[in-house]
């Protein structure tokens, strides 16, 4: 999935500079690509933003003991992460 990401990526940055930076939608920093998650509308999320967003949601409701999706944040975006996106992204220590 990654690899899927990076390739949508170079399509938009137009090539491969090794240490592609991207700013993220919630925060506004600039990060490096491997520092985050995008989803297929290539809306931008560094780690610790998305992993915030993760915990607040499971914190908020039991809804992830369902099954549900964790989709992207970006309002009015509904693309789903898989499960090995989200773990990848999201750091499970407390």
């Amino acid at each position: 999935m990654r690899e899927e990401r990076r390739l949508r990526e170079l399509r938009v940055n137009g090539g491969d500079d090794g240490d592609a930076t991207h700013s993220c939608n919630v925060c506004f920093d600039e990060c490096r690509e491997a520092d985050g998650i995008t989803c297929k509308h290539l809306h931008f999320l560094c780690d610790g933003c998305f992993g915030g967003d993760v915990a607040s949601r499971a914190e908020a409701d039991d809804r992830f003991a369902t099954g549900a999706e964790v989709v992207c944040p970006d309002p009015g975006c509904t693309d789903p992460f898989t499960v090995k996106e989200v773990l990848s992204s999201v750091n499970l220590r407390r």
